[in-house]
């Protein structure tokens, strides 16, 4: 703070360094932007800064000033803007007099930084959003929320429901979704306090060929076990051990205790709740539990993210799709979208008809239609209906791929409904079944 040398050439050896931890933590690491947040917060905060990424983008890096940096420490690194703690075993006068031996003589070369109050208006209605990244195989399923400041109570509450849902191999989305039914590779859910918003973040890698909108299903029938009935009295009990061993743990040494003052100084402005707030989590009971889950975890309040594996389609990758689809009495007029017999995959022809589809909905924002997908009718009834729904999430799930957000497409199985030819009656042909075998497209909301 004192002698602060900051010359073009620091500037330039730093900027790189950034750049690289950029690249190393975000740009080229699987799932970067959900461990970072850069590909959450984005879709959730519109006004507050919470919003933008504190690393910033390769532009705003390439394109910062000598002048730029010198006025950022200018205005933030002085001594009315910074926190010192010393914690251990000391002697308090003595201690006073260093700090002011070393401290004092440093000035204040603006005034003391008073943050602005910026409201960001509540979400009110989901929000759907798509992220692509190269460095992955798995998709993700995303539902994020914005919650209370880190010195609500319930902030608190929030620690103990991500516990519940996914705080080891006994918790609820791990032993279901993981362990017993398989349809997860990994599941996640934490809760960030800051000093205006918090943020609840919940997820799942999906397993093999479920779809996002599964996991989604899934996900959303543990949030109304919590809205709906209260966690049992042996999770309730294995909740207050996990957070107290948790909490001693992280203050034992005196590292720990340096850096838990700091935070509560800068994000709470109370240096005493290192003696209490213990005692706010014991505090929580099981009821608190329901309701804030009641409060804050409304499908009307989220974000829901698709985070998918690959590129974003190009703009020579829509291009390719360029001819009209027509449409006759709200349904799409395409070639026919055919699967071979018993399976789900979509073939490269059935591809290049989606590629038609996703190039007129994002040309139609607003579009949403319904995908109804059929069999032939060799197999089962029960066979045959889920068949062609997995085919139904196959083709809802290739147009996510391609950036049409989740809720503009209702994808429906309806097994061995309606057959193109009639094969009950006649012997058919292979040509004659893989008519039956189809998707039809309705326009549902233009």
């Amino acid at each position: 703070m004192l002698h602060p040398k900051i010359e073009q050439i620091g500037v330039d050896t730093q900027n790189e360094v950034v750049k690289e931890e950029k690249r190393q933590r975000i740009d080229n690491a699987p799932y970067g932007a959900i461990l970072y947040r850069t590909g959450i917060d984005k879709h959730l905060f519109k006004t507050h800064p919470y919003g933008q990424s504190v690393i910033g983008s390769m532009e705003d890096l390439n394109a910062a000033k000598l002048s730029e940096f010198q006025d950022f420490n200018d205005k933030y690194y002085n001594p009315n803007n910074a926190t010192l703690v010393v914690a251990g075993d000391i002697n308090i006068d003595q201690t006073k007099k260093m700090i002011e031996d070393y401290f004092g003589p440093i000035p204040n070369k603006a005034p003391r930084n008073i943050r602005k109050t910026i409201v960001e208006a509540p979400i009110t209605e989901t929000r759907y959003a798509t992220e692509y990244d190269a460095n992955i195989q798995i998709p993700v399923k995303i539902f994020s929320y914005i919650t209370p400041k880190s010195i609500d109570r319930d902030a608190y509450v929030l620690d103990y429901i991500s516990s519940v849902l996914t705080g080891g191999a006994s918790s609820r989305m791990q032993k279901r979704m993981v362990e017993e039914e398989q349809i997860a590779l990994q599941v996640l859910a934490f809760a960030q306090s800051n000093q205006d918003y918090g943020t609840y973040t919940m997820g799942a890698l999906s397993k093999g060929d479920v779809s996002l909108d599964q996991l989604a299903k899934v996900m959303d029938e543990e949030i109304v076990k919590l809205q709906t009935e209260l966690i049992s009295e042996r999770e309730y009990q294995k909740l207050q051990n996990q957070f107290e061993t948790r909490f001693v743990s992280s203050n034992s040494r005196v590292e720990g205790i340096a850096a838990s003052l700091a935070t509560y100084n800068m994000l709470k402005g109370d240096t005493g709740l290192i003696n209490k707030e213990l005692d706010i989590y014991r505090s929580i009971t099981r009821e608190d539990i329901k309701r804030v889950a009641n409060k804050y975890l409304k499908p009307n309040q989220r974000l829901e993210l698709d985070y998918l594996a690959g590129s974003a389609p190009t703009e020579e990758e829509m291009a390719a799709a360029t001819d009209e689809v027509k449409v006759v009495d709200n349904k799409l007029q395409i070639n026919k979208i055919y699967f071979d017999n018993d399976k789900a995959a979509i073939t490269e022809s059935a591809a290049k008809e989606l590629d038609r589809i996703v190039n007129m909905m994002m040309k139609n924002s607003t579009m949403e239609i319904l995908a109804e997908t059929y069999t032939d009718t060799r197999g089962s009834d029960s066979y045959n209906k889920t068949l062609s729904q997995k085919r139904a999430d196959a083709v809802k799930g290739y147009l996510i791929s391609k950036g049409v957000t989740a809720n503009r497409v209702k994808a429906v199985g309806r097994g061995e409904e309606n057959p193109v030819v009639d094969c009950e009656s006649k012997t058919c042909s292979d040509e004659e079944y893989e008519q039956s075998r189809r998707t039809e497209f309705t326009i549902t909301k233009k």
